[in-house]
């Protein structure tokens, strides 16, 4: 696993705060290849070249051609129940989504606001998601899909704003990440060069420190 990129060597549980928005990053990959995008990918190139050369058997039981088509959708589909079964559905909890306002600035910022406000809406805005870089390019995402999909209402098994506000994780830090999320700029707690002059995040800071300590070892 990466090193949290702030913490440095041997940090690499503490990059549970960037997680919850990795899940959506892997749920958004896989809904591409779902959607027909694997027939795209390079890594699908040889197959797709195979498989005019397998007859028909009359059925997908029987092996021939109908069951070789299928077989890219049974990937995704097992593939799918094990992510969602194993990093989906437990980085979307509250306990553990909540680690998200320690993560992207951008993303922090609105999560917050719709913690202290249900009724805040997501901006159906694109950017560029800092510290999730591939190997091949940057992660470009839509924060009203992303956000909508972590703790969106009508998903029913995202996070419930109401229990990550009570969170002792929220609750022990209150005015100061109500403080966060209202102010003008996109701040990262990590980086003391973009605090807003007047503005001591040290407690924010070292709240999280605290929090993911324990994740260290995950």
């Amino acid at each position: 696993m990466r090193n949290d990129p702030h913490l440095g060597a041997g940090s690499y549980g503490q990059t549970a705060r960037l997680c919850p928005e990795r899940a959506y990053i892997m749920h958004k990959l896989l809904s591409d290849l779902k959607e027909g995008g694997w027939k795209e990918k390079p890594e699908f190139a040889h197959f797709l070249k195979l498989v005019p050369g397998v007859s028909y058997a009359g059925e997908i039981s029987a092996g021939g051609r109908e069951f070789v088509e299928n077989v890219p959708d049974q990937f995704i589909e097992t593939y799918r129940y094990y992510l969602k079964k194993h990093a989906l559905t437990p980085w979307r909890l509250e306990k553990l989504v909540v680690l998200m306002v320690a993560g992207d600035k951008v993303f922090a910022k609105h999560f917050l606001k719709r913690v202290f406000n249900p009724s805040y809406r997501f901006p159906n805005q694109d950017i560029v998601l800092v510290h999730n870089e591939t190997d091949h390019s940057q992660v470009s995402v839509n924060i009203l899909e992303a956000l909508d999909y972590l703790i969106g209402e009508h998903q029913v098994d995202s996070a419930d704003e109401s229990n990550i506000y009570n969170d002792p994780f929220i609750q022990d830090q209150l005015s100061l990440w109500r403080d966060f999320a209202d102010g003008l700029m996109d701040v990262d707690i990590f980086d003391k060069t973009i605090w807003p002059d007047g503005k001591d995040y040290t407690p924010l800071y070292d709240h999280v420190i605290r929090n993911l300590a324990p994740l260290a070892a995950q």
